[in-house]
């Protein structure tokens, strides 16, 4: 959406993106802590009770490959980037090739590179082209996650002081109102799928932080609250894919897809 603003020349909606994305987690640090101590302390309860029974972990089943792998001794950083480079370029060549075919039909329209990179990346671990974790056996994922941050907020230079300080009370009123409609959002749906306002609602504020902060607050509960490794076995199996769960349909997923679909529309 940055990129995107700036291009178009509109700087003023580039910065006001650029200072939600930096601002939007505070206020979550304060209020998903409690949801997931209450859940916790809940989920607790009932399993020392016997209301609630401990999931088996599953077996990790091999799946057959459709492209075979590629021997151990070959597979160095350099592979691991090469294979996502190759996927990356597939997108980009993808996104290119949808605003050939939108123009053609007389619409100034183009699919977001990200939102092919997402799912070839779902595709090319499904038939073995690429490792899961590929940036993580590459030694690389702090560094990629620290150089996106960078270049997303590189966008900042263009804006004053004035600018950013002006911006601060409607940021602080678009953080607002998104929480109170993640709230209510969440926990109506949360009554429709009998999962409690707590969980629905820390679901919902994945849309604010994802991995791995939902990760490590999850966590940080369950070390906090549970007494013996049997619990924590127990609560690691149940809440962290959940929390894990809705921060790739939050963030990765719906926020990917819609902000490639509104960008077109700025």
């Amino acid at each position: 959406m940055s990129k995107t603003s700036l291009a178009k020349g509109l700087p003023h909606l580039s910065t006001i993106a650029l200072l939600l994305l930096a601002l939007q987690e505070f206020p979550v640090y304060f209020i998903l802590p409690g949801l997931l101590r209450s859940e916790t302390l809940r989920r607790l309860d009932l399993f020392r009770k016997g209301e609630l029974k401990a999931v088996a972990a599953e077996e990790e089943i091999t799946k057959k490959r459709l492209i075979p792998a590629i021997p151990e001794k070959y597979m160095d950083t350099s592979t691991y980037l090469a294979l996502l480079g190759f996927v990356g370029m597939l997108a980009i060549l993808a996104s290119m090739l949808s605003g050939k075919i939108f123009h053609s039909f007389g619409v100034d329209f183009k699919i977001s590179p990200t939102i092919f990179a997402l799912f070839f990346g779902i595709i090319a671990g499904e038939i073995g082209l690429l490792e899961r974790k590929s940036l993580q056996k590459a030694n690389c994922f702090g560094f990629f996650v620290v150089a996106s941050v960078v270049g997303v907020m590189g966008g900042l230079v263009n804006s004053s002081m004035e600018e950013i300080l002006a911006l601060i009370i409607p940021l602080v009123v678009l953080i607002f109102l998104g929480i109170i409609g993640m709230a209510i959002g969440g926990i109506i749906i949360g009554k429709m799928l009998k999962i409690t306002w707590q969980m629905s609602f820390a679901i919902a504020l994945n849309c604010l932080i994802g991995f791995p902060v939902n990760f490590l607050l999850t966590n940080e509960a369950i070390n906090v609250l549970a007494k013996t490794e049997e619990e924590k076995d127990f609560l690691s199996n149940t809440m962290v894919p959940t929390m894990l769960v809705g921060g790739f349909t939050t963030v990765t997923l719906g926020s990917v897809v819609f902000a490639g679909i509104l960008a077109n529309f700025l």
